[in-house]
């Protein structure tokens, strides 16, 4: 009998010494656990200080919006300057038609006995006189100043519209961040 109470004895100090380390084990997981947890909480507290970074580093483009509508009033006033341009060779072109045509009055040149000879008349001598072809090709590049103008200004309000949708991309993006930065303070018990 004493070496079955002997027995007992050992078996239950062994199984108090088993329930121990499996005790100390469990604990030991458990605290593995919460150190994987609070280090995920930290990498994931360390991604949304760089998203919010960038965030905040891209919430400067709206200095390139500024800058890019500064180039659209440049180039809509640029437009404004060639169709002044423009304009004013026409009324040039006008002008020197006027003085060749009375030109050619003074020196006989015209001098058809009805309307349709003189037109006639009139159309030959403008197409031979250099005055008026000047004045013409004057005309015809104001012209094309014109439509130059308005391709350029064109790509250039292009330019600050995509200024504009990159600002309201970094601005909803920002956004986004301050909504997770709110959650977090929130799940942290930070709720003030």
């Amino acid at each position: 009998m004493e070496v079955q109470e002997a027995l007992d004895g050992l078996a239950r100090a062994m199984g108090t010494e088993l329930d121990a380390e499996r005790r100390a084990r469990a604990e030991a997981e458990a605290r593995a656990r919460q150190a994987e947890d609070r280090l995920a909480g930290i990498n994931y507290v360390g991604q949304m200080l760089e998203q919010t970074d960038r965030a905040l580093n891209e919430l400067t483009c709206w200095k390139d919006v500024a800058e890019a509508y500064a180039k659209v009033a440049d180039a809509d006033k640029g437009v404004e300057a060639a169709k002044l341009v423009a304009s004013r060779a026409g009324e040039r072109y006008e002008e020197v038609v006027a003085e060749a045509v009375s030109e050619a009055y003074a020196e006989g040149i015209i001098d058809g006995s009805n309307q349709k000879q003189r037109d006639t008349q009139i159309d030959a001598f403008l197409a031979s006189n250099e005055s008026v072809s000047r004045a013409k090709d004057a005309v015809a590049k104001a012209e094309r100043s014109v439509l130059q103008s308005e391709a350029e200004r064109e790509v250039i309000y292009a330019d600050y519209k995509a200024a504009q949708y990159h600002f309201r991309s970094a601005e909803a993006s920002a956004n986004l961040v301050s909504a997770m930065l709110q959650v977090l303070r929130k799940v942290g018990g930070n709720d003030d």
